[in-house]
């Protein structure tokens, strides 16, 4: 829940209602991509039982499909997908606070790397440090989401008389159907992230289905709640013409009090998301280490259970990248990256049920092959509808990844050189 629940939800809701115009369909569309969520997270808590292996994502495709394609999903999450996602949180993180306490605009990048430092300190403390501070922030969240939703609701509905949710009228075809998805999609994204921690999980078996199964159910329904309470305060037009739907609606409700409360709630928000990227990226790292596909140091753990080398990589990337402002045009190419590596882990799941049948499953998706059938479906049409909504940034993800191909056999021919002469 706390990689899920990022400041994407405060922004989100105002594209989404932009691209659909009626409220049954917006919300038809949030639990839609909720529900697709939900079988991921399904596929996952049989992947993560199977093999509950640090790295998560990159221990599927590698033992499904091959060092290769592990290599290239390691190699973006390392240099791209973690940092910048850090990056980017970060710098909104001091956007927030530069307008909650009056700082200058300017500070905004100063204000993300003290950020960054900070939590990566904490995490670099140990596992226990990272997960104490992630339960603090996640539950406050979480409990600041809900009590925004009903007040706006309580409030808000009294004061602008918006006792109806109206319906906008306009021509929705399947490509505006498919860009408010590609926002809804990116909003859940995160959720799937506790697999890569699953050699530190007790009792893994039991406690990672359960984990996945239900935050993701508890995401979708804060997500509806919350989208509901900003139809019915702000209305449809209303969503669709702001950029933070979340704090106008409390603006409306509590005038400027209620500004300042949704930026405050912001703030724990993106907290929360980016000690999360901070607890689970480095993992991603770490598998690449020890499997010999980055440099040994990479693998190196402290006393405190954290790879202490990963998470200071991870750390410095996000740094340089929010500090030159590259992170920018870096996050436009991730979703097809993501999409794309997200096939081959659904695909994983048939080659291992195909390739180990009698492997003992602690847990079994339901209604096996149809609904990972459905979700590789679905991800094909969704990636074909990306490069068709956005060819630029899917064409620089399939640059980025052609880039790996070579840099895979460079690194290979140096290692064996290296074992060679020693």
């Amino acid at each position: 829940m706390g990689a899920a629940i990022g400041a994407g939800i405060l922004r989100t809701p105002g594209t989404v209602a932009n691209e659909l115009g009626i409220p049954e369909l917006i919300l038809f569309a949030w639990l839609l991509g909720g529900l697709i969520a939900l079988v991921d997270a399904l596929v996952l808590a049989e992947l993560s039982t199977l093999f509950p292996f640090a790295g998560g994502w990159y221990v599927y495709i590698e033992k499904a499909f091959g060092r290769l394609p592990a290599f290239l999903y390691g190699w973006a999450a390392t240099l791209i997908i973690y940092p910048a996602s850090v990056a980017a949180l970060g710098v909104v993180f001091g956007e927030y606070l530069g307008e909650l306490a009056g700082f200058n605009p300017a500070s905004a990048r100063v204000s993300a790397v003290v950020v960054i430092a900070v939590l990566a300190i904490l995490n670099y403390l140990g596992l226990k440090e990272g997960k104490i501070a992630q339960r603090i922030l996640t539950g406050s969240k979480v409990l600041f989401l809900l009590i925004l939703s009903a007040a706006v609701v309580i409030f808000g509905a009294r004061r602008a008389g918006a006792s109806a949710i109206e319906t906008q009228h306009s021509s929705l075809g399947l490509m505006a159907f498919a860009v408010a998805l590609q926002s809804i999609l990116w909003t859940y994204a995160g959720y799937g992230d506790v697999v890569t921690m699953s050699e530190e999980v007790k009792a893994s078996s039991r406690v990672l289905p359960r984990s996945l199964v239900r935050s993701t159910v508890l995401v979708i329904s804060i997500y509806l709640i919350l989208n509901f309470s900003l139809l019915r305060v702000l209305g449809n037009q209303g969503v669709a013409s702001s950029v933070l739907p979340a704090r106008d609606a409390a603006v409306e409700a509590f005038s400027s009090p209620g500004k300042a409360a949704v930026e405050l709630i912001a703030l724990f928000i993106i907290l929360g998301g980016l000690n999360s990227q901070l607890l689970t990226g480095p993992r991603v790292v770490f598998a690449l280490s020890r499997a010999g596909l980055a440099f040994r140091q990479l693998s190196n753990v402290n006393e405190g259970g954290t790879p202490n080398a990963a998470l200071l990589l991870v750390s410095a990337l996000a740094i340089g990248y929010a500090v030159s402002g590259t992170f920018e045009s870096l996050l436009t190419l991730t979703i097809f990256v993501i999409w794309l590596s997200g096939l081959l882990v659904t695909l994983s799941l048939f080659v291992f049920r195909k390739r180990f049948p009698d492997l003992e499953r602690p847990f079994k998706i339901p209604a096996y092959p149809f609904l990972p059938a459905l979700l590789v479906l679905f991800a094909l049409v969704f990636l074909a509808l990306t490069f068709h909504s956005r060819p630029r940034e899917t064409v620089s993800g399939i640059v980025f990844i052609a880039i790996g191909v070579p840099s895979y056999f460079i690194w290979n021919r140096v290692r064996r050189r290296a074992r060679a002469g020693g």
